[in-house]
């Protein structure tokens, strides 16, 4: 609510306070949320290394957006933070694609189509997008245009 602004005044540092104290309370997607204050400067300081480790403590309590936030880290690196590793984005998305996120789907996709760190596989890197489209994920339905699939706005509106 407060970090958008939805129903009440928009203010950052209450966000803050109330994920910090989901975050003591043991809940991973607050720590992850913590994690995306620090790596965008919301509501605290920007410390890059602190995004890190709140998004490390998270994927530890198996938070699959904290798996797709670190394999973003180590897909595209962190100059003077963190060396681009495509081995270990390759992990975390994988750990994330396992706990059913569907960004960690496009994520592979992208690294099996651009043979990042992966053998050139279009054939593999559709077929996810289709999994992650399947879950309506819109990015995967726009990118599977690349593809020649079709993509159906309607699906994004109906059960």
């Amino acid at each position: 609510m407060y970090e958008y602004g939805f129903g009440v005044d928009k203010s950052p540092k209450t966000a803050i306070n109330y994920f910090s104290e989901a975050s003591n309370m043991g809940l991973p997607a607050a720590k992850n949320k913590i994690g995306d204050c620090y790596f965008s400067g919301f509501g605290v300081r920007e410390d890059r290394r602190m995004a890190i480790g709140m998004y490390a403590e998270a994927a530890k309590m198996e938070n699959s957006d904290a798996y797709v936030n670190l394999g973003t880290i180590f897909l595209n690196g962190i100059p003077g933070v963190v060396e681009k590793d495509n081995s270990k984005a390759y992990e975390h998305f994988v750990k994330a694609m396992k706990l059913e996120n569907s960004n960690a789907l496009i994520h592979l996709s992208y690294m099996y189509k651009n043979s990042i760190g992966l053998e050139e596989d279009r054939e593999m890197a559709k077929k996810l997008l289709e999994e992650s489209a399947a879950n309506r994920n819109p990015t995967a339905l726009y990118m599977l245009k690349e593809f020649g699939g079709e993509f159906d706005e309607n699906v994004l509106f109906h059960n």
